[in-house]
């Protein structure tokens, strides 16, 4: 196999040639990223910080809104500087959970900026708790903003130990004719629906969204890190 993307995070700020860091709050902001719109958060470059080797993507909740912004949080994306057809992606990272929260790891596919894209592979989601991991591919057979989309979705959420504890593995193994989620390297589910499986080239997107599918209450948590120490894409 050969390394196509390998990112260990030296220095103090992710790297500009790789990185793109989500912003919806200043007058310059990298506006209509495929999570606009989507959980509660106001994504900001400050809550996205590189020191000792990880990547800290922060949800904080705000003592004074930001606009229509109660929350703020960190996320990347790859778009328009790395994408791939095929191969398998490994991070290494301790995902901490809270009710509320919405961290993320996905494949987007190339030229794509809505939440609507045509497919989208998540290979780490949670929701409100770290014992309930999501893993699948979804492909939205309609593309227009004023219809609500057909998805088709083909995966599960696993049962797992507590996982915001400690730094685990979590990769997916793109094929043409499969896809296959791991835990530490342990199968977790394989989709092997042809129709939805992406046959475009796909960016990288790590986030760590409010909102959206989960429900904050009076037992949230925040601030609450997602802290990425690897991320290497192989081929």
């Amino acid at each position: 196999m050969r390394t196509l993307f390998s990112e260990h995070f030296t220095g103090d700020s992710p790297k500009v040639y790789r990185w793109n860091v989500m912003d919806d709050l200043s007058a310059t902001k990298v506006a209509n990223h495929c999570m606009t719109g989507t959980g509660i958060q106001g994504y900001t470059p400050s809550e996205v910080k590189v020191s000792n080797g990880l990547c800290s993507l922060t949800a904080t909740e705000l003592k004074a809104p930001i606009g229509a912004y109660n929350y703020t949080s960190g996320g990347m994306t790859t778009e328009g500087k790395f994408s791939f057809l095929y191969g398998r992606v490994d991070v290494e990272a301790q995902v901490r959970v809270t009710n509320g929260s919405w961290p993320a790891f996905w494949l987007i596919n190339n030229g794509d900026v809505s939440w609507f894209a045509q497919y989208e592979i998540d290979f780490m989601e949670m929701r409100d708790v770290d014992t309930t991991l999501g893993t699948y591919v979804h492909s939205y057979k309609e593309h227009d903003p004023g219809e609500t989309a057909v998805v088709v979705n083909d995966g599960p959420f696993s049962t797992v130990p507590p996982l915001g504890l400690a730094m685990h593995k979590y990769s997916v193994d793109w094929r043409k004719g499969w896809i296959k989620y791991y835990l530490d390297d342990k199968l977790l589910d394989t989709t092997t629906n042809l129709s939805i499986i992406p046959t475009r080239p796909m960016y990288l997107l790590v986030d760590n969204a409010v909102g959206g599918w989960s429900t904050i209450t009076s037992q949230s948590v925040f601030p609450i890190s997602v802290d990425i120490k690897s991320i290497v894409v192989v081929q």
